[in-house]
């Protein structure tokens, strides 16, 4: 139910659980994993997603520092009263949508590679009750898997240009436009450096009539 809850199947959620021994956050790992191959589309690039340490240009010390001139930065944005910080390589943001409030998770895995070297973690889920539709959930994790992997390209934090993609899906889906009328809109405005992404992405159908 925990995954079912941030856009994965039954079957998604059954498998990924197995490979991590029934660790939900492990579980959830190897499902976002799989949501960055797909937008590379047969392409193993993320095959090892996430790094297990941090190694070339910039330490450590200086993604945190990175990650905390982010976490400030949003807050800013946000404000205070939407935004948390559950552990030192986290945040959560509530976000407003016109079908109403998600939280977006960001996760920096330990390996340290956000936001220079690769993607965070990233997951959404409704705050409140079960409006939203459930497959809206999972095509706009797609959405912004291929937004993090466009930042990670050029080394640059994500999250705030993560919560504008998720209010523009959700309003654009509030407004009638189709799924594919999203991915269209959103890889306008997002240079995703694959075109690989691309094609993967445009080939996601969302059934809003759940």
């Amino acid at each position: 139910a925990w995954l079912w809850d941030r856009g994965y199947t039954q079957n998604e959620a059954s498998r990924a659980l197995k490979v991590g021994d029934n660790n939900c956050s492990a579980a959830l790992k190897t499902l976002f994993r799989d949501v960055l191959q797909t937008c590379h589309h047969g392409n193993e690039k993320w095959k090892t997603w996430p790094v297990e340490k941090n190694s070339g240009e910039g330490s450590n010390e200086e993604e945190d520092e990175a990650l905390d001139d982010e976490m400030v930065a949003v807050e800013a944005i946000f404000g205070e009263n939407v935004v948390s910080r559950p552990s030192s390589d986290q945040i959560e943001i509530i976000i407003n949508t016109s079908l109403g409030e998600v939280i977006l998770d960001v996760m920096r895995t330990p390996g340290k590679g956000y936001p220079s070297k690769e993607p965070p973690l990233i997951s959404i889920v409704e705050k409140n009750g079960h409006s939203i539709p459930h497959a809206l959930l999972r095509s706009t994790t797609v959405l912004l898997a291929a937004e993090a992997i466009a930042a990670a390209a050029d080394g640059m934090p994500c999250i705030h240009s993560l919560a504008e993609l998720i209010q523009s899906t959700f309003a654009n889906q509030k407004s009638g436009l189709t799924a594919d009328d999203n991915l269209r809109q959103t890889h306008s405005s997002v240079v995703v450096g694959d075109t690989d992404c691309i094609s993967a992405c445009e080939g996601v159908h969302v059934d809003v009539e759940e």
